[in-house]
């Protein structure tokens, strides 16, 4: 297709070149023959009319007629073809002429007729092309010089209605060529231009269809094109839905990611790498910012950020590289705050076992060894014993809060719920505690809700939570002090709560309290292992219930947590 359409313009083009090269070769062939012939017939009738006036010059040089009667006898004679004469004497003085002899015949042109008389005896000059306006013929005499002249009017007019002729059937014929060669162009190329055109926009993103009738073998061309749009549309479609997928998992994302090309800007970010770093204008996503664009070249492996109370890590690593040789990178950012704290936490917890676990071993081993040995007397055997029952309890205790602990944190069922009176249980527990409560010198107090209802929570379980905060309670509150176990309605449901007027807490205490093995200062009270609190969180949090405390030094503590009320 593009050789016969190459083939067609080509043809058109060398045919349109050969009527313009026949007509300006006609025109020049025609205008020669037109100058010449014109010339010739000039030169033939000139010399007539030269021969005429030698004639007339000799009849006045002879007396026979006077100047008058050749002036008379040169201008009506003449008239009808437009010849003029001019008439000199010997000496090239002028003797008579035409009267319109004068427009045609100038003063520098008669003497450059004299001077090639005066080698030859007949001089014909007149060029159409040079500008001149008229033919001339001079011929010297003994009597003098005749000079004959004739108008180019004549030729003028041939040569312009040549002219006229040549432009009214030469140039339809140019446009039409003209006009065929275009249109075939038109034709042809229409098909081509439509799939450059398809080309041009479906390069430029837009979704385009050609059709599929074209002519000649164009069909297969404009076939093979819809072909492409489909593969290309599809593409696109599954670009477009993995990118919006990638940006979805990006922003789901509890890391943070951020990619920079190789020039350092930014080509990716979510908002999880935004709010670890505290904000575009933070100083930390700065340091992130420069470290990240500084591992293009020196591959940096990661980078530790403290941002407030948070430990960031940010791993580095290189993108793939493009086509032209570049490459950017892309950093991973991870809260490593809990995590760092959950292996202090391992570590300190393993420490704290094994202490817990060395001080009852050590003691009962060195009693042990002492009534091995036969170093303690009779009379001290019992208190010996009795003291080895005592570390063996504590032993047992805290074996058994480990495996109450542990248990907790690994069962994932949650506890049965029950319909419980929040009055009855409170009841309960004082029946229990205000004995032990009375031999330590304290006051125990009760405070019952205004509005009596029915909760739902498992009741072991929350006598058990309620007795741990009592007993921590009587043990940090010193003697002549008051210990109040209450609930009280709330919006949310009833609050039960361990009020105690003791020794208190301060607020790094207060963040601390729930851990396992964390106690307060043994100063001021019984020392424990430990894990009561941190077994009374773990089983409110297994009943979604939060326990708060409010504290202050020297003003005891108030432990408390709302459980539901129980719907009908």
């Amino acid at each position: 297709m593009r050789k016969l359409q190459a083939f067609l313009r080509g043809l058109m083009l060398v045919a349109t070149l050969c009527i313009v090269v026949v007509t300006v070769t006609l025109y020049i062939i025609c205008n020669a023959i037109i100058r010449r012939s014109y010339a010739d017939m000039s030169r033939e009738e000139l010399l007539g009319s030269v021969r005429m006036g030698q004639e007339l010059l000799s009849e006045y040089r002879e007396g026979k007629i006077d100047l008058a009667q050749l002036h008379e006898e040169i201008n009506p004679r003449f008239r009808h073809d437009d010849v003029f004469f001019l008439l000199t004497d010997e000496n090239g003085t002028v003797l008579d002429r035409t009267d319109h002899a004068v427009s045609y015949l100038n003063e520098e042109r008669l003497a450059q007729l004299v001077k090639q008389l005066e080698t030859a005896d007949t001089v014909f000059d007149g060029q159409p092309e040079t500008g001149d306006t008229c033919f001339l013929m001079a011929a010297r005499h003994a009597q003098g010089m005749v000079i004959a002249g004739k108008p180019m009017l004549p030729y003028d007019s041939a040569v312009r209605g040549f002219r006229a002729t040549l432009i009214t059937y030469m140039v339809p014929v140019m446009l039409v060529m003209l006009g065929i060669t275009m249109a075939l162009s038109m034709y042809m190329g229409r098909p081509a231009n439509e799939i450059v055109n398809a080309v041009q926009r479906l390069s430029e993103g837009e979704d385009v269809h050609v059709s599929e009738s074209l002519p000649m073998e164009m069909d297969k061309a404009g076939r093979a094109f819809n072909r492409i749009a489909r593969t290309m549309r599809k593409a696109k479609g599954d670009l477009k839905y993995e990118r919006n997928t990638f940006a979805l998992v990006l922003a789901g994302l509890n890391e943070g990611v951020i990619a920079v090309s190789e020039d350092g800007a930014v080509l990716h970010e979510n908002k999880a790498a935004i709010k670890l770093l505290g904000g575009r204008e933070s100083k930390s996503y700065a340091q992130l910012h420069a470290e990240l664009f500084r591992s293009l070249e020196e591959r940096t492996p990661a980078l530790r950020l403290k941002v407030g109370d948070a430990t960031l890590l940010a791993v580095f690593s290189p993108l793939p590289v493009r086509e032209e040789g570049k490459r950017g990178a892309i950093a991973m950012i991870r809260d490593i705050t809990e995590q760092e704290r959950l292996e202090i936490t391992r570590r300190d917890y393993v420490a704290n076992i094994s202490h817990e676990l060395r001080t009852p071993l050590a003691s009962m081993r060195g009693i042990a060894e002492g009534l091995r040995d036969g170093l303690v007397e009779e009379k001290d055997k019992q208190r010996y014993y009795e003291m080895i029952v005592t570390e063996v309890h504590r032993l047992s205790r805290l074996v058994n809060d480990l495996l109450e602990l542990s248990h907790l944190q690994a069962s994932s069922s949650a506890f049965e719920m029950e319909k419980v009176d929040p009055a009855e249980t409170l009841y309960e527990l004082m029946d229990r505690t205000e004995r032990l409560a009375g031999e330590k010198g304290l006051e125990m107090k009760m405070e019952l809700p205004e509005k009596a209802v029915k909760v739902k929570t498992n009741e072991d379980r929350l006598q058990q939570v309620l007795t741990i905060l009592l007993d921590n309670a009587i043990k940090y509150t010193p003697a002549g002090g008051n210990v109040t176990l209450g609930a009280r309605n709330v919006p949310e449901g009833v609050r039960f709560f361990v009020r105690d007027s003791g020794v208190g807490m301060d607020e790094y205490t207060v963040r601390h309290a729930f851990e396992r093995f964390y106690q307060a200062d043994p100063s001021h009270g019984a020392k424990g292992s430990g894990l009561g609190l941190s077994i009374a969180k773990e089983i409110l949090q297994k009943m979604n219930i939060k326990i708060r405390v409010d504290s202050e030094p020297g003003k005891g503590s108030e432990f408390y947590f709302t459980v539901p009320v129980w719907e009908a």
